[in-house]
């Protein structure tokens, strides 16, 4: 009588533990099991940048670079050289080393930024009557 209580009380323990470790494996998710979120990179869209006036956008970049920019529109783009403006020609794009990336032909505009030289020099493409504009660029010349 007395070993039929232990072996009762030890089976009573095995199945609450088999009860703990079933509960564990069907709430907790494995690590194996978990959904592994996706970076996604932000595409560059209309939030992204403007559509300005090509006349107003020049005015800006002189006013903001004064002689140091030289500025050049045609009648498919506008040109911008910045040189001698030390740290400002980071400014010119926010320092957002992403959009020395973007091309002419896919984003409508093309920035390249010399470090050792400090020296930019962009094309923007003119549409509508106007220029596409990164935003990040807009925000240092509109201070």
């Amino acid at each position: 009588m007395k070993g039929n209580k232990h072996i009762i009380s030890f089976g009573a323990f095995a199945i609450c533990i088999l009860v703990v470790l079933g509960a564990y494996f069907i709430f907790y998710p494995s690590e194996k099991n978990k959904e592994v979120e996706a970076i996604v990179q932000d595409e560059f869209s209309m939030d992204n940048y403007n559509l300005m006036q090509t006349d107003t956008f020049m005015h800006l970049i002189k006013k903001k670079y004064g002689e140091s920019a030289v500025v050049k529109k045609n009648s498919r783009n506008v040109k911008v050289n910045i040189t001698g403006a030390n740290m400002k020609t980071q400014d010119f794009f926010n320092g957002n080393n992403r959009l020395l990336e973007f091309k002419m032909e896919e984003h409508g505009f093309e920035i390249k930024h010399a470090k050792n030289s400090n020296s930019v020099s962009a094309q923007f493409k003119r549409e509508d009557d106007g220029v596409i504009v990164p935003n990040d660029v807009l925000i240092n010349l509109a201070k």
